[in-house]
């Protein structure tokens, strides 16, 4: 899908242009990571042939204002039983490489970025923190077929 600007002009287009989500984390927020619209996102562009993992820390950081040396990528990946998993994505070793090679990042994928130690202890970033709490929350959904004739 194609969208037109106020003059009517179509956007530029590239086969190789991926956009994805970043979030930052804020301290004293609620985030209902199943409701991606209800904590705010910016949107980045990359190009997915060219731009290696160092170049998507370097627009991410100009975005945010963090320093690369203090600024830490987590990837949440969620499996069809709504399980999810936390990868740790700028690791010294993956910033060489180009975008296009690295597994498990996606179009369109929300990155979650944090400023912290990259050499700190994996369980104790903040946005792991995040969704280590989010997976032990439980929901229990009530429907009352009266008031709500439609249900959930």
């Amino acid at each position: 899908m194609e969208f037109k600007d106020a003059e009517g002009k179509f956007e530029d287009y590239d086969p190789n242009w991926r956009f994805f989500r970043v979030v930052r984390w804020k301290p004293d927020i609620s985030y209902d990571l199943s409701k991606p619209d209800s904590y705010e996102t910016d949107v980045i562009r990359v190009d997915w042939a060219a731009d290696k993992v160092k170049d998507l820390e370097g627009k991410i950081g100009e975005l945010t204002g963090i320093e690369l040396d203090r600024m830490v990528l987590l990837l949440r990946h969620e499996n069809v039983f709504k399980a999810a998993t936390c990868e740790y994505f700028n690791m010294n070793w993956r910033k060489p490489k180009k975008l296009r090679d690295c597994s498990k990042l996606e179009h369109g994928q929300t990155i979650f970025v944090e400023d912290n130690d990259p050499a700190g202890d994996f369980g104790k970033f903040k946005w792991k923190l995040e969704f280590d709490l989010e997976a032990n929350k439980i929901s229990v959904n009530v429907n009352n077929p009266i008031t709500d004739e439609e249900g959930f």
